[in-house]
């Protein structure tokens, strides 16, 4: 024990001159007090977020990893939205890269861990990619009789007694057309 009789002894530690805390109790501290007060630690704080990128307006649900006793947290999600639940769930409405903050404070202090550039939020006008699927119909002569797309169009070849196609007629969803061809006109 220490000069006091209920303060463990202290140790000669070199002092830089920096105080990490001020604490102000409204009552003495009884021994019990004091040692936990020496023996806590901050928490140590981690939190994950899903789905960190997409378009306008994107819902990202951030989970909450922190370990170690906690008091309170305070969330920042880079586009002036704060947050104090545990494990929040924020809407981002407008394109950007955000920096998310969490802060968790608790009996033996205070962590925090800041994640920059961690959310990516683009436009909702993204390209498109459209893939069809064309299946095609021949004759005995080995000759084109149809084309059928995955789209909804379709295409009717009509061919003379030569070979020569005499006729395409083409069916979408909204109409038909039929196109007529001289018999001198070549097609590759």
């Amino acid at each position: 024990m220490g000069a006091f009789g209920w303060l463990p002894a202290i140790r000669r530690q070199h002092f830089d001159g920096r105080l990490d805390e001020w604490r102000v109790y409204a009552r003495a501290l009884s021994q019990a007090d004091v040692r936990t007060l020496m023996t806590l630690s901050p928490p140590d704080v981690g939190f994950t977020g899903s789905p960190l990128s997409g378009t306008v307006p994107l819902t990202v649900t951030f989970t909450n990893t922190t370990t170690g006793e906690v008091t309170g947290y305070d969330w920042t999600f880079g586009d002036g939205a704060t947050s104090v639940v545990t494990h929040p769930t924020h809407v981002y409405t407008a394109t950007g890269v955000y920096t998310v903050s969490l802060t968790a404070t608790g009996p033996g202090g205070t962590d925090a861990l800041t994640r920059t550039h961690y959310v990516t939020v683009s436009s909702g006008s993204a390209t498109t990619t459209t893939t069809r699927v064309i299946t095609y119909a021949y004759d005995p002569l080995n000759r084109l009789t149809g084309a059928d797309y995955s789209t909804g169009e379709s295409f009717a070849y009509q061919y003379d007694a030569v070979g020569n196609r005499t006729a395409m007629t083409e069916t979408t969803a909204l109409d038909e057309t039929t196109v007529g061809f001289r018999s001198a006109t070549t097609y590759t």
